[in-house]
């Protein structure tokens, strides 16, 4: 009786153990995350992009724009050679070219600096820049403002922007592609924007950076230098 009496409390403590933890599995609910029961914001989380502000100036800069290997009815680039195309782009907004870009030679992804390097010279030698000779690149936007209760934006152009990109060439430009961005689905900082082949002809990506316009504008062309 000595010898079986600690087998049997062995065997209910093994028991109660196992029953405990199939209780435990089957009807606990699961785990909550340390950083949220802690309220911590999640370090892996994306970060929030800002919203832009409704009827507030933006100044919006393309920054890059990839074509694919071939333009539009997969004509090659340049006729009889093997050279990539010469990349120019213009920007418009309620149905007026606001900017039209340099060309970027022999290249199937253009990239356009933001501001002129003497300005930025300047800039850190403490002299005073107006924006309008600053800029090298990009253009100053209006968001449209919130529209009336119960109605519409007044004019649907206000909160639309148009990327048209082609192949500069000697006698005749290659169209590449055209697109039309929605303020609505754009944020203040950088976004990457990706079309298909139905959607934007040979344009496969542009990148965009908004940046407030009211910032002062020492702070301004920081942030649109910024890589």
């Amino acid at each position: 009786m000595k010898t079986v009496l600690p087998w049997i409390v062995g065997l209910c403590t093994v028991g109660l153990v196992a029953g405990a933890a199939w209780v435990g599995v089957t009807y606990l609910p699961p785990p909550v995350p340390a950083a949220q029961r802690a309220g911590v914001p999640d370090p892996f989380a994306p970060p929030d992009r800002a919203p832009l502000k409704p009827d507030h100036d933006y100044v919006v800069l393309i920054r890059a724009i990839e074509v694919a290997p071939k333009g539009p009815g997969d004509k090659t680039w340049e006729r009889g050679f093997d050279d990539g195309p010469d990349l120019a782009y213009d920007l418009s907004w309620r149905g007026n070219v606001i900017f039209s870009s340099d060309v970027k030679e022999d290249t199937l992804i253009g990239r356009w600096e933001a501001v002129n390097v003497d300005v930025w010279d300047s800039v850190q030698n403490g002299g005073n820049v107006d924006l309008g000779q600053a800029l090298n690149n990009g253009a100053v936007v209006r968001t449209p403002a919130l529209p009336e209760e119960g109605g519409g934006l007044k004019d649907i152009s206000d909160g639309m922007l148009t990327v048209r990109v082609w192949d500069s060439d000697l006698f005749d430009n290659d169209e590449a592609g055209e697109v039309t961005l929605l303020m609505s689905d754009l944020t203040e900082g950088d976004s990457e924007l990706r079309f298909s082949v139905d959607q934007a002809g040979a344009i496969r990506r542009i990148s965009v950076r908004v940046t407030d316009r009211e910032v002062p504008v020492r702070n301004l062309i920081e942030m649109l230098r910024a890589p």
